[in-house]
């Protein structure tokens, strides 16, 4: 059986209000500077990339960010996502009822996908590896310790 595809999602519908009013979306708020790319210097480094960049390491190619009205300032930042290599699509939400109704806004699109979810004003770290090289590495530590376990159940049972 082929994989399906892994395809991130993000939900980025928020209002941001316990932040009080700022000059964007939360998810463009600066927190560093990285290379904006070869000749062009430093640029502001947003939350979200953050998001993005783990996506693209762990082998996400492409991915939907499900905004609200309003929120143009983000599709306005990221474009179609070349500037950090993956492809971005973005899809309204059409009501207002919370992180679950958003994220079903996407099902149409990801129906026989593999998705990775993340939030986009959460860090974390380490980076996350590709999908594949933690399932392959998964499943090599189950059948070591399925090995394991027969290997002294079985000599447990013997004596």
């Amino acid at each position: 059986m082929v994989n399906p595809e892994i395809i991130g999602l993000i939900p980025a519908a928020g209002e941001a209000k316990r932040l009080g009013p700022l000059p964007c979306s939360k998810e463009l708020f600066p927190i560093g500077f990285g290379r904006a790319g070869q000749g062009q210097g430093e640029r502001p480094r947003v939350v979200s990339q953050h998001l993005l960049e783990s996506m693209k390491i762990a082998g996400v190619s492409k991915a939907y960010i499900v905004l609200r009205n309003g929120k143009w300032d983000i599709p306005a930042y990221f474009g179609d996502g070349s500037g950090i290599g993956m492809h971005l699509s973005y899809l309204l939400m059409r009501l207002p009822f919370g992180v679950p109704y958003t994220l079903d806004q996407a099902y149409p699109f990801l129906r026989d996908a593999r998705v990775a979810m993340g939030f986009p004003d959460i860090l974390f770290s380490p980076r996350a590896r590709s999908f594949e090289q933690q399932k392959s590495k998964r499943q090599a530590m189950r059948t070591s310790s399925l090995d394991f376990f027969r290997r002294h159940a079985l000599r447990k049972w013997i004596l």
